[in-house]
């Protein structure tokens, strides 16, 4: 029962380490964004079919924590938050 309990921390604690490193460099590392929101929204839609609808959803979560961590960065000739939109799965 343990392991099942620390599942979540633990999981929580690797998604504020790839938060953490994405925002140190997001100009640089937005491939990295990219590529864990394809996974977290993938695993989402994995978890929706066997769990149903209340499995817990971490890619809108994710995603807009990311928005709200770079957007305080952007300039308005900036085409990283277009960049960004256009290639994550999608934010409803």
């Amino acid at each position: 029962k343990e392991e099942v309990k620390s599942a979540p921390t633990l999981n929580n604690s690797i998604r504020e380490s790839l938060y953490s490193y994405v925002l140190e460099d997001f100009r640089r590392r937005i491939d990295v964004a990219i590529t864990w929101l394809t996974e977290e929204w993938y695993n989402d839609r994995l978890r929706q079919k066997t769990e149903g609808d209340g499995a817990p959803r971490q890619y809108e979560t994710w995603a807009v924590k990311l928005i709200d961590g770079f957007s305080q960065y952007l300039h308005a000739q900036d085409k990283v938050l277009t960049r960004f939109l256009g290639e994550v799965p999608d934010l409803s």
